[in-house]
């Protein structure tokens, strides 16, 4: 199942556990002064993701079309299977671990990047701050 899609189908479950925190924060905020909710704060986040799924398609369709290109070239064939997908999922985690590294030491990635910690309250809403730009900085390779 396609990474995105599954964000798609857990995203009703991500919601509502934004509602929890939220009624749990008018009640317990006090203890938690840098991690409360402004729907103003909230409107940006949702904002930005929503952009930066679209960047996202955008890129996915461009990078279709240049794997298409490049399908002739491979130098070989991995057979489907339990081993070679377990495989896959380990070096697609450890990319992602090995692209976030850089995004937060490299400057160039770190333009693209900012745009997640640039909020100032601490709250699950701002896991949906991310840049349009991610594609430009280099995300998809």
């Amino acid at each position: 199942m396609d990474v995105q899609l599954l964000l798609l189908y857990l995203s009703p479950i991500f919601v509502a556990f934004i509602g929890w925190e939220m009624l749990y924060l008018r009640k317990h905020g006090a203890a938690f002064p840098s991690a409360g909710y402004q729907w103003r704060d909230l409107f940006a986040n949702a904002t930005l993701a929503l952009m930066h799924q679209g960047g996202d398609a955008l890129a996915a369709i461009a990078i279709a079309y240049l794997y298409d290109a490049l399908w002739g070239w491979r130098l070989l064939d991995i057979e489907l299977n339990v081993w070679s997908l377990l495989l896959l999922f380990l070096l697609q985690d450890l990319c992602y671990w090995l692209f976030h590294f850089a995004s937060h030491h490299v400057r160039w990635l770190w333009a693209s990047h900012v745009v997640h910690h640039s909020s100032e309250r601490l709250n699950l809403s701002t896991a949906f701050r991310q840049s349009l730009m991610y594609p430009v900085s280099g995300m998809w390779l």
